[in-house]
C-alpha cells in the first residue's frame, strides 16, 4: 500500500473548503473584506494544479497518466451531460443547452477546470523529464506565441479569459513539477 502524505492531505482538505467558499457569496458590510476573502478563496484553484503537477512527477508509466487522463474525461463527460440534460429537459431551455455543447472544448462555468487540467497534464507529461531550463524556455516561448495570438487577434481578454489550460493550468501545474524535482533543497532550506 502507498504511504499518504497527510501534510498534503490537509493541504487538498483545505483548499476543498476555499473552494467551497469562493462559490458561496455571503453578504459582508464592507466591500473591502469581501474583495479580500475572495481574493484569498482564489488560492485553491492553483494550489490543486500545482498539487496534480507535484503528482505528475511522480509517475513514470505513460499508461499510468493515460488511465488518469481517462478518469478526468470520463468525469467531465458526465457532468456536461448532466447539466446539457438539466437544462434541456428539466428547465426546458435548449438555447442554453446547446450553448453548453459550444463549451465542451474550454468548458461551461465552473467546469472550466476539466479540460485545463486534460490538456495541461497532457502537455506536461510530455516535457515532464526535460531540464528545468528546456521546461522554463518551452513555457515561456509558448506562452509568448499566445500572448502574441491574443494582441493581434482579440486585442482584450474577457474576463475570465486567463482560466484555461495554458494562462492557468499548465503554469501551475509545471510549477508543482518543479516543487517535486527540488522538494529537497526546498525542504532543507525553507522548513527545518
Amino acid at each position: 500500500m502507498k504511504e499518504r502524505d497527510t501534510n498534503i492531505d490537509l493541504l487538498k482538505l483545505c483548499m476543498a473548503f476555499l473552494v467551497v467558499l469562493v462559490h458561496y457569496h455571503p453578504t459582508f458590510d464592507s466591500f473591502f473584506l469581501s474583495y479580500i476573502l475572495n481574493d484569498i478563496y482564489r488560492v485553491a484553484v492553483p494550489v490543486f494544479f500545482m498539487l496534480s503537477g507535484f503528482y505528475l512527477k511522480k509517475i513514470s508509466d505513460a499508461s499510468q497518466t493515460q488511465r488518469w487522463i481517462s478518469k478526468i474525461i470520463t468525469i467531465y463527460i458526465i457532468w456536461m451531460t448532466i447539466y446539457f440534460m438539466y437544462y434541456y429537459f428539466l428547465k426546458g431551455d435548449k438555447e442554453h443547452a446547446y450553448y453548453l455543447l459550444t463549451k465542451i472544448s474550454d468548458g461551461w462555468y465552473h467546469l472550466w477546470y476539466f479540460p485545463a487540467l486534460i490538456m495541461a497534464y497532457s502537455v506536461a507529461y510530455i516535457i515532464k523529464d526535460k531540464s528545468t531550463l528546456k521546461i522554463i524556455i518551452i513555457l515561456s516561448l509558448l506562452l509568448s506565441a499566445l500572448y502574441y495570438l491574443q494582441i493581434i487577434t482579440v486585442k482584450e481578454v474577457k474576463l475570465g479569459g486567463y482560466r484555461n489550460f495554458i494562462f492557468m493550468a499548465l503554469p501551475c501545474i509545471i510549477i508543482g513539477m518543479l516543487i517535486f524535482r527540488f522538494k529537497k533543497f526546498i525542504t532543507k532550506n525553507f522548513f527545518y
